[in-house]
């Protein structure tokens, strides 16, 4: 719940106000997975989206697409 509540809303509210590079998003990306293997207790070598499937995450570059669909769609 922490990556949830905090640190994707946090993500996504900077993502309105600037663009992140995508260097930057594949970083974030990597720390999600590695966070949701924690949560889970899955080894390294665990597939990335079957932690987020099992978390029920979508990944971060999606959630940005929504994000931004979701603001034209408002601002439209």
């Amino acid at each position: 719940r922490l990556w949830s509540l905090y640190v994707l809303r946090a993500v996504l509210y900077g993502a309105n106000v600037c663009v992140p590079p995508p260097t930057c998003i594949a970083s974030l990306e990597r720390a999600q997975r590695c966070a949701g293997r924690m949560l889970l207790g899955f080894r390294r070598r665990a597939p990335g989206p079957a932690v987020l499937a099992e978390l029920g995450w979508i990944s971060l570059s999606k959630a940005l697409v929504c994000e931004r669909a979701g603001l034209l769609g408002i601002l439209l």
